[in-house]
């Protein structure tokens, strides 16, 4: 399976278990009282079995509803798009589908008198109302952490929930550093604002080729970006190599917008290296989880020396070791390089592939 379609059956499951949850929620509330929630037991009365039935089916097909749909909001034209509004579409669209399915429920509880009429009086009761309220709720509280688990990149909102990295811990990561080629004189050439355009540009077309090879944005700094993978992750049908390739490859499909808009082609050289790091979380006002450790400075370095040795990746001797188990690569070492900030050389290989 596919690292894209792995990412969203993983969604679809979250989504039908909380929308599950939550019309099961709803049902225990109107079924039982608020005033009688200690006292109350779920029998096994067929009533009471019909109703979980609908109520958890309910959940269910909004829960896959709600996931299918959130696949439409990866396109490119929601990416440049401010959160506020962006949460307000969702929100709006994820009512329409709440009444359609509502709608549909109505329909299949009285399936021999489906009539308009029939429909039009079910929208009329307080129960139609009170549920729709209930689910818009819901539905705005689970967009908003999904919008919020975006910005912060995959998994690192929940960490910070749980407190995964408040005390320091040691992981072996692959990190790949990409640079924009020449971008002091494409800044030059640009002047700030038209620069800074570019890339948002450049970044939100990176986003694709990052998220379909499993990898998670660290940082971004200046025209720098950073990109993480656990190691297992990064290594395995060497993804961290594909991804900088589908990158360069989909910048190289948009040339001639790039041209047209900028006047320039951007193109972006990477130094991808392994090794162990230490993960915390700090800042107060600020929160987010931090890397620290040599192996971000030496990922650096490599990138660093890309226009020296003339290529457009450069990974590090370890990397090339745990990628000669990986096909689709060629691998070329190109000497140990004395990098600045290192005691010993280090070994660098350039790539391409097969």
């Amino acid at each position: 399976m596919s690292n894209t379609l792995s990412r969203r059956f993983r969604f679809a499951v979250i989504s039908i278990f909380v929308w599950v949850v939550a019309y099961l929620l709803f049902f225990y509330i109107r079924h039982a009282g608020i005033d009688e929630l200690l006292f109350v037991e779920i029998t096994g009365d067929p009533e009471t079995k019909k109703y979980l039935f609908i109520y958890g089916g309910a959940g269910f097909c909004f829960g896959l509803l709600y996931a299918l749909t959130d696949a439409l909001f990866e396109k490119r034209f929601f990416a440049r798009m401010a959160y506020g509004r962006l949460l307000l579409i969702k929100i709006a669209l994820y009512t329409i589908l709440m009444k359609l399915l509502f709608i549909a429920i109505i329909l299949f509880l009285r399936w021999n008198e489906r009539t308009w009429d029939l429909v039009m009086g079910g929208m009329t009761l307080d129960t139609y109302w009170v549920g729709l309220t209930y689910t818009i709720i819901v539905g705005a509280i689970f967009t908003f952490v999904r919008q919020m688990s975006q910005k912060f990149g995959a998994g690192v909102l929940w960490d910070l929930v749980r407190g995964q990295y408040r005390t320091p811990r040691e992981e072996e990561r692959v990190f790949m550093f990409l640079d924009l080629q020449s971008s002091t004189t494409i800044a030059d050439q640009l002047g700030h604002v038209k620069f800074s355009q570019l890339i948002q540009d450049c970044f939100v077309d990176m986003t694709d080729g990052i998220r379909k090879n499993g990898g998670a944005i660290y940082q971004y700094v200046g025209d720098e970006v950073v990109v993480s993978w656990p190691k297992k992750k990064g290594i395995n049908d060497g993804a961290a190599i594909r991804c900088f390739f589908a990158i360069r490859e989909y910048l190289l499909s948009r040339k001639d917008y790039y041209e047209s808009t900028y006047g320039v082609h951007p193109f972006f050289k990477a130094g991808i290296h392994v090794g162990w790091v230490t993960v915390a979380e700090v800042g107060v006002l600020k929160r987010e989880i931090s890397y620290h450790g040599d192996t971000l400075n030496t990922a650096a370095r490599i990138e660093g020396r890309c226009n020296d040795l003339e290529r457009d990746v450069l990974i590090s001797g370890n990397l090339a070791e745990a990628l000669k188990r990986e096909g689709g690569f060629e691998l070329e070492k190109l000497g140990d390089e004395e990098l600045r900030g290192k005691e010993k050389p280090v070994a660098v290989y350039g790539v391409s592939r097969a």
